[in-house]
């Protein structure tokens, strides 16, 4: 646009005479920079001459005013350079008058604007927040404050965007001296300073020495060693039977557990994603875990195994064929339990 669109050669007798390379007249020389353009309609060129007409300061407001947008300008000192505007809702600001004249607009009025800090403190005065300093574009850290006292960085944008205090969520970085008041009610501490890394050793009042992620440490989790582990069989515990099908087939699963409804609410996840639907079918509770653990070795040593490659039930599983005998088993068992 604004260039000339100029053919390889204009054609014989054209009235825009050519120079070839020696300086004579040359109809068939193609067009240069600098030759005359040809205006004849006749002749089909495709040329459009670069207009060199200067934009004046009359020229630049008429066109301004002519555009119904009621722009005012202010300091015009060329049309490549920058001047001052202001817009009808009295805003000013500072742009290139030929972007203006191309379509630019007030970055007031626009939905897009840049935030001001003015913005920003007016969007989170009503959540207890405030903006303490350092502010110079949402998406450069500064300084906010919190209606408890705390005072943290982070980027406006995050803030706007719905994130608050750290310290008042509990998510805020621990330092060493911070971590250990945490944790002194439980007998844990670190082993030294925080590492900077993703994990830390810890220490218990036992002496034990682990390396755990800190977080894990601080929402609940110990040391590994004084920890109790797997089924206790001293305590109560539920025989649980689920049966698992599908189009092609239809297995038995059984099992024990100490939390019967997150145990039944795990294996239905892993039998969802085995392709298989499960139904709850019966749970036998036992005051000691002891005797459901016996039940359940009896039950994989007296029934066929089904092969099941279900998770949590590759050895635990029978044919459905099976389901009778099963059921049979365990109130033989049950009464067996109850005559001791």
């Amino acid at each position: 646009r604004g260039q000339r669109v100029r053919p390889l050669a204009f054609p014989p007798h054209c009235c825009v005479p050519r120079t070839g390379r020696d300086g004579d007249d040359c109809d068939d020389a193609p067009l240069r920079r600098g030759d005359p353009a040809c205006v004849e309609p006749d002749h089909g060129h495709l040329i459009m001459a670069k207009s060199t007409k200067r934009l004046t300061l009359e020229v630049v407001e008429g066109r301004l005013s002519a555009d119904g947008r009621g722009y005012v300008l202010r300091g015009f000192s060329g049309a490549s350079k920058k001047a001052d505007f202001t817009c009808l809702k009295g805003h000013t600001w500072n742009a290139r008058v030929s972007n203006v004249l191309s379509g630019g607009g007030c970055p007031h009025c626009a939905p897009t604007r840049p935030l001001s800090k003015e913005d920003v403190v007016s969007r989170i005065q009503g959540r207890g927040l405030s903006l303490r300093g350092g502010f110079v574009r949402c998406s450069q850290k500064a300084e906010f404050g919190c209606s408890q006292g705390h005072v943290w960085s982070a980027t406006p944008e995050n803030i706007l965007n719905g994130k608050g205090c750290p310290f008042c969520a509990k998510v805020a970085k621990y330092s060493t001296e911070t971590l250990n008041a945490k944790l002194k009610s439980r007998g844990i501490q670190l082993r030294g300073d925080l590492s900077g890394g993703p994990k830390d050793s810890f220490v218990c009042a036992q002496g034990h020495v682990w390396v755990a992620s800190k977080g894990s440490v601080v929402h609940g989790r110990g040391c590994p060693k004084c920890a109790s582990h797997g089924f206790n069989p001293s305590l109560p515990a539920h025989l649980y039977v689920v049966r698992m099908y599908n189009d092609e087939c239809s297995v038995v699963g059984f099992g024990v557990t100490r939390n019967l409804v997150d145990r039944l609410n795990l294996h239905a996840r892993s039998i969802g994603r085995a392709g298989f639907t499960s139904q709850f079918c019966d749970a036998v509770y036992f005051k000691k875990g002891a005797d459901a653990l016996e039940l359940e070795n009896t039950l994989k040593r007296v029934l066929p195994p089904a092969k099941c490659s279900v998770p949590g039930f590759i050895r635990e599983s029978t044919v459905d064929s099976s389901y009778g005998d099963l059921f049979q088993t365990i109130e033989d068992f049950c009464e067996t339990i109850v005559s001791r």
